[in-house]
């Protein structure tokens, strides 16, 4: 269990409501952990709990991947993005690049 996921449990046993922001947040912290799985994971559970993920969640699931070096699965994330008819955003071509930049110095080693 993350340190992120103690403070969501925290926040709804004090009554509050998880929301987009809240779920985006928690893909977010585990991105910064290398844990693309996970950051799959918190999307599945936005979802069930009927919450839709906007531009910024689908950047931060680009750039968690991005970050791991798998252009192929960032690609997958940008394409569902648009595909879901949401448009990309300044941010997640950057994102993108990020990930191509990571690939690429992957592959120099």
């Amino acid at each position: 269990q993350s340190d992120a996921q103690k403070w969501l449990f925290a926040m709804v046993g004090s009554g509050l409501v998880a929301d987009e922001v809240t779920y985006t947040e928690l893909i977010d912290a585990a991105a910064k952990a290398g844990d693309g799985a996970r950051a799959t994971l918190w999307l599945d559970r936005m979802r069930t709990a009927a919450l839709e993920p906007n531009a910024t969640t689908y950047t931060t699931l680009i750039d968690a991947h991005g970050h791991l070096g798998d252009v192929s699965a960032a690609e997958a994330w940008l394409c569902t993005m648009t595909t879901a008819g949401i448009a990309p955003t300044a941010a997640t071509f950057v994102a993108m690049m990020g990930a191509a930049a990571v690939a690429h110095d992957a592959e120099a080693l």
